[in-house]
């Protein structure tokens, strides 16, 4: 199993990430700049327990009697010393569209707060740059519904550390995500499915590999309001068991993670708006239970450049 302080890694990595403020499969109209910038935070003292863990003895439910553990329970980190993770992570991204259908992007974390604290004494902290993504979306198709095909290159541009006093603020390796995105309006509301395919190179340093991921996604929303729109959707992330590369000790069973998330969003501004989200996790295996709670703000820039008019607005 990962030590709790290579978990906090994955969770500022993947579980923190917030949603684009541009829906789904569409992409930015050639010569718009968007940005956004979106603070995170989470409070994690139980994980949705893995079939190894089924059978364990020695936790405890509320009224302080022992139970036993079975899949996909909710758990303590460790029945014996418990165990607490904090993480308040800022994330800035901005987006270009170099055409109407192709569009590139780039985000940059800054984990402000990263904490991991137990009752046998284990108190560390610590705070940077995260893991920087950098993304290509090109639109293959405009009608009948909108069709995109995107990738990302995540850099492993965070300090990375398997010392359990000292929570890392990166996962320490390369990861390649292709994935689909189809969309469709429907007079004030949308609806957008995405399927992806993650491929998690190894650590190079330690050799840990903690197995490739499917990332799929049911998105829906409606502007109730000129000003005021509501989002829901369901996430799936689906991880494959790792291969010991390295230690037995680093390896890690399958994980997985079924996630409910909700967004409300007011325009402030014809090119700035506001959100605030929670992201709910329903069900899974090794992956915190406790949901993650944010808010950000977003503009989008009149067109830089036309080149149907010879210049920009």
């Amino acid at each position: 199993m990962l030590p709790p302080a290579l978990l906090v890694a994955i969770v500022c990595a993947v579980v923190l990430a917030p949603e684009r403020a541009h829906a789904g499969a569409w992409t930015l109209e050639e010569g718009r700049l968007w940005g956004k910038l979106a603070v995170l935070h989470l409070s994690s003292d139980q994980l949705f327990a893995t079939e190894t863990d089924a059978g364990l003895l020695g936790c405890a439910n509320g009224a302080g009697e022992a139970i036993v553990i079975g899949p996909r329970d909710r758990r303590p980190y460790d029945c014996t010393t418990g165990g607490t993770f904090r993480v308040t992570a800022v994330y800035a991204e901005l987006a270009l569209g170099l055409l109407d259908e192709l569009e590139v992007s780039l985000q940059v974390p800054w984990i402000a707060d990263v904490r991991f604290s137990n009752t046998s004494g284990l108190d560390g902290r610590d705070s940077g740059i995260g893991d920087l993504r950098a993304s290509l979306r090109y639109r293959v198709l405009a009608q009948p519904f909108v069709g995109t095909l995107a990738f990302q290159v995540k850099v492993p541009s965070g300090r990375f550390t398997t010392d359990e006093a000292v929570p890392p603020l990166g996962e320490g390796q390369w990861d390649l995500t292709f994935s689909a995105q189809a969309g469709r309006s429907f007079g004030r509301g949308y609806l957008n499915a995405d399927v992806g395919y993650r491929v998690r190179l190894p650590n190079d340093d330690t050799r840990i590999d903690v197995g490739d991921e499917i990332l799929t996604s049911l998105e829906g929303g409606a502007s109730l309001h000129p000003r005021f729109a509501l989002r829901a959707a369901s996430a799936l992330l689906w991880g494959f068991e790792s291969e010991n590369v390295g230690s037995a000790v680093l390896a890690r069973p399958r994980r997985w993670v079924l996630e409910g998330r909700f967004t409300a969003a007011v325009v402030v501004h014809e090119h700035v708006g506001l959100e605030a989200f929670v992201f709910v996790p329903l069900v899974g295996e090794g992956w915190p239970a406790n949901a993650t709670y944010g808010i950000a703000v977003s503009g989008t820039t009149p067109k830089l450049w036309d080149r149907r008019r010879g210049g920009g607005e």
